[in-house]
């Protein structure tokens, strides 16, 4: 596969800072400033898959092949800082983590070199073509032994084997499980099926269970949780989810209550969507759940 430099992008994003300055004192900038950007993302910038290395956050220097130029973010290590610094704080090597809605594992390969080879990553992602670039990250960063890749919706219940699953169109993290009243709030690609199981069905095939949960499913946030009744009840790991939409704020706060949780939330639009950062009412919540 042809890799092309990614020397254009660095340029770019290296004036970021100086730009933001300029414009905030000089409002009178930031039209023709914006123009520019644009054109030259449009028109100079690389595009496709590229292979480089993180350059910061919890994967830096890690490998992964991106899509310039709407995966850049995830190259310079800026997407979701907060998530991304409760990890690194609270996880310890030797613990396993279940990734829920994955994505193209951002998260889970920095998190696979965080627990180590006594530890274990589980990356869940009911797309196929984010769970195809999900192995090929594991095995490029010879991380395949200690992070699982697995094709699967995680849901309330596993029974019928499969569910609908609403592709992302423009950002295939965008997809969820469609199904009822539950949609993915961005998700507008193709309809298709992909196999679905629970927190407790998942568990039970298991050798551990994990010590942390993150979970980012495009509004199907509550139903994860409620599929795993038994796993908070005995296991009581950490969980750190985005929350997108205020049906679902309003059932995870019922369950957190429920379940003898305590939280902490980071509202990132009002009423959503909301990141939460809980842990178990017997716990200390520590500094990794302070965002």
């Amino acid at each position: 596969m042809k890799r092309p430099s990614t020397l254009l992008y660095r340029l770019y994003f290296a004036p970021k800072a100086v730009l933001e300055r300029i414009m905030l004192r000089w409002p009178s900038t930031r039209k023709p400033i914006e123009r520019c950007k644009v054109w030259i993302r449009t028109s100079l910038l690389p595009k496709g898959p590229v292979w480089v290395r993180v350059k910061g956050g919890l994967s830096a220097q890690l490998c992964m092949r991106l899509r310039f130029p709407e995966e850049a973010g995830m190259w310079l290590g800026e997407h979701e800082p907060e998530v991304q610094s409760a990890i690194s704080s609270a996880v310890q090597p030797g613990w396993v983590v279940y990734d829920v809605g994955s994505y193209i594992g951002t998260v889970a390969l920095g998190a696979a070199r965080l627990v180590g080879p006594a530890g274990s990553v589980v990356a869940f992602d009911g797309d196929p073509v984010n769970v195809e670039r999900l192995r090929e990250h594991a095995i490029a960063n010879q991380l395949q032994d200690t992070l699982q890749v697995v094709h699967a919706a995680v849901w309330s219940s596993g029974r019928d084997k499969t569910v609908p699953f609403r592709c992302g169109k423009t950002m295939r993290s965008q997809g969820g499980v469609e199904t009822g009243e539950s949609r993915p709030i961005l998700g507008t690609g193709d309809l298709i099926h992909v196999p679905v199981v629970s927190l407790d069905e998942f568990v039970a095939s298991a050798t551990r269970a994990p010590d942390l949960i993150k979970i980012d499913v495009e509004g199907g946030e509550s139903e994860v949780l409620r599929g795993g009744a038994k796993l908070f009840a005995t296991k009581r790991p950490l969980i750190i989810a985005e929350i997108h939409t205020t049906r679902a704020r309003e059932e995870i706060q019922l369950w957190l209550a429920n379940n003898s949780y305590s939280a902490a939330e980071m509202v990132l639009a009002d009423p959503v969507p909301v990141r939460l950062f809980a842990w178990p009412n017997e716990q200390s919540p520590g500094p990794w759940a302070q965002p």
